[in-house]
């Protein structure tokens, strides 16, 4: 009716000889014992007649002879535990070797038993020794573990998250360029390595963020921490195991810090910075009359090129010498105390200029009629691999007014230029300003056009790239780049709340770094490594 249980098995029946259940779940071991005492007995006499026999156990012919003893007494059910029964059926420490055998095939888990076969309570103990007889002698070898199947190589695809930060398709384009990153760095390892890494690096920055903009900063990081190694992965480096890794050089901490030093946009448009792409420019700027931004003279842009008009001029804004300074308050804006540096004249006794050029020059401040000279462009959003990034670009006068001319880039945290590149204008050259932007020659052997430039500069930056330098929004403008990215030392540390009047770089080095730039011919990139050191040294200041 029911099937037989085990978990009553070792409980007396409360019936006990009274018990009329069939196949009673209970035990009813000590009256069949009873009954088969004489049994017993005659078993443990024939038993010890066998003990006492020598060599009994190296006989083959005695040892079968155990087990037809045994027989007759198998057609008889015997309930005991079975291990303290072959303990006295096995005294004999000979056979010692097989009782370990037999516990060990007894261990094992049987098989579920047949309709037709007995309950455990009636198994006999002949019937247990044929099954342990059963497996192969080969069988008590040392098993060996299964060889594994060799696991099929990962692909190059994104794996499934919960909440992915965005598509598959962009996923995937995040990855391969990841991979290839990785296999321009880690070229001493096989492309499997490479496909490995980079399917996890980008799983594990799809799991941290739901966020598209966090997502791809993060697998940024990851891969900038593999690509600027000085040694292999797993292998550190000499200089790395002797000296602790500064902080500054972490883009894990240092991001989030320059993060917070971004310009607001309030900020930026009260400092010249164009946000939005200007409207369309209806009038005829070639008729546009404009002061000469070097000698005040007015000028038809249209005819600029036309009339060997001389501009006499000063290079140098007129500044208030350490004499006058003396013995006048510093804070005096009276002009009459001021002397011009490039030829020591104060503005009273200066003539016209101390310099010439063959034409007048311009420059363009209204958005509209810059975005129609030049039109201005969104940053693009390319997979690059900077975060942050020094810019300064170097600037002459053309006939398109005032047009880039150099500009160069350095990675925050290597220090390492990453473009420097000589840009022809898109105007007529009127003067390269060699003193402050240290460009002497353009050639088109060592130059690049307007728009190459620009196309080098989007490899690497993007969008979420962190720009930093001083007065960016000439460098912003003369790029005709819009980005919102930007960290600009003078806005941040100049003393002066007006845009106009605002310190410049090598008096914020001295102030900060407490040392000199620009000391001789100008160098861009001597500037765009002053502004990240600065930068560095204030969140070294604040943070630690």
């Amino acid at each position: 009716m029911f099937p037989n249980s085990s978990l009553f098995r070792k409980i007396a029946c409360p019936a006990k000889e009274k018990c009329s259940t069939m196949n009673c779940m209970f035990n009813h071991s000590s009256e069949k014992v009873m009954k088969q005492t004489p049994f017993t007995s005659q078993f443990d006499q024939q038993q010890q007649a066998q003990d006492s026999a020598e060599g009994d156990s190296e006989n083959p012919e005695q040892l079968s002879g155990t087990v037809k003893t045994l027989s007759k007494f198998s057609s008889d059910p015997i309930k005991t535990d079975s291990s303290d029964f072959l303990n006295k059926v096995f005294q004999n420490n000979k056979l010692n070797n097989e009782v370990k055998q037999v516990q060990q095939i007894s261990s094992f888990p049987s098989s579920a038993p047949r309709s037709d076969e007995k309950t455990d309570s009636e198994d006999s103990f002949l019937s247990r020794a044929t099954v342990i007889k059963r497996p192969a002698e080969d069988s008590f070898e040392d098993e060996s573990p299964k060889k594994q199947k060799p696991s099929t190589p990962t692909k190059l695809l994104p794996k499934s998250v919960l909440n992915p930060p965005t598509t598959v398709q962009e996923r995937m384009r995040y990855l391969k360029n990841a991979h290839e990153s990785l296999k321009s760095k880690l070229r001493n390892k096989d492309d499997q390595y490479c496909v490995n890494l980079a399917v996890k690096l980008e799983l594990e920055a799809a799991k941290s963020t739901s966020s598209k903009n966090v997502y791809e900063r993060a697998l940024k990081i990851a891969i900038y921490k593999i690509r600027n190694e000085d040694s292999p992965q797993g292998a550190p480096s000499s200089s790395a195991s002797s000296q602790p890794v500064s902080k500054i050089d972490d883009p894990d901490w240092v991001i989030p810090k320059l993060s917070k030093l971004i310009a607001p946009k309030n900020k930026l448009n009260r400092n010249s910075f164009i946000l939005q792409i200007p409207p369309r420019y209806d009038g005829d700027l070639s008729k546009k009359v404009m002061q000469c931004a070097h000698c005040g003279d007015d000028l038809i842009l249209g005819e600029q090129m036309q009339h060997d008009d001389k501009c006499i001029y000063h290079p140098e804004r007129p500044k208030l010498t350490k004499q006058v300074a003396l013995a006048n308050s510093r804070y005096n804006n009276s002009y009459n105390t001021r002397t011009y540096p490039c030829c020591n004249t104060t503005i009273d006794d200066a003539t016209a200029g101390c310099a010439t050029l063959k034409h007048h020059v311009y420059k363009l401040e209204d958005p509209i009629e810059m975005h129609h000279k030049i039109p201005f462009v969104f940053t693009a959003d390319r997979n690059v691999d900077y975060l942050a990034v020094g810019l300064d670009c170097e600037m002459g006068w053309t006939s398109f007014g005032f047009e880039i001319i150099r500009v160069t880039v350095v990675d925050f945290f290597t220090e390492k230029k990453i473009l420097d590149t000589i840009v022809q204008p898109l105007g007529k050259m009127v003067d390269l300003n060699t003193k402050f932007s240290g460009v002497s020659e353009i050639t088109d052997s060592n130059s690049v056009s307007f728009e190459k430039m620009r196309d080098l500069l989007f490899n690497v930056i993007n969008r979420q790239t962190i720009i930093i330098g001083h007065g960016l929004e000439n460098d912003m403008n003369v790029l005709r780049l819009i980005h919102t990215k930007i960290i600009d030392t003078s806005i941040l540390y100049s003393t002066h709340y007006d845009p106009k009047r605002k310190d410049p770089l090598r008096l914020l080095v001295s102030n900060f770094l407490n040392r000199k730039i620009q000391s001789g011919e100008h160098d861009s990139m001597e500037d765009a490594l002053a502004c990240i050191h600065i930068i560095k040294h204030k969140i070294l200041e604040r943070y630690t």
